[in-house]
C-alpha cells in the first residue's frame, strides 16, 4: 500500500479512535506544605531532608562510578 493511499484511510478514521485522553488517579491539592504526593509529617523534616538527599546523592553517583569503572577497565582512567 502506498504511502498516499495510507494517509487517506488514516485521515477517514473518526477522531474518537485516532486518540485517546488519559486521565490521572492521582490528585494533589495545591496549597502551601503540601508539595509531595505522600504524607509525612512536619516534625520529620530532618530525616525527610535525610533520605531524599540519600536518595538523590545515590542516583547521581550511580553513572560516575560506572563511567569511572569503565575508564579504569578500558586503561584510560
Amino acid at each position: 500500500m502506498s504511502f498516499i493511499a495510507r494517509t487517506a484511510l488514516r485521515s477517514r478514521a473518526p477522531q474518537a479512535l485516532r486518540s485517546t485522553i488519559q486521565q490521572r488517579s492521582l490528585h494533589v491539592e495545591n496549597v502551601s506544605g503540601n508539595a509531595t504526593p505522600f504524607k509525612h509529617e512536619k516534625s520529620d523534616r530532618r530525616f525527610f531532608a535525610f533520605k531524599v538527599a540519600t536518595f538523590l546523592i545515590s542516583g547521581a553517583s550511580v553513572p560516575v562510578v560506572a563511567s569511572y569503572f569503565q575508564l579504569r577497565k578500558s586503561g584510560s582512567g
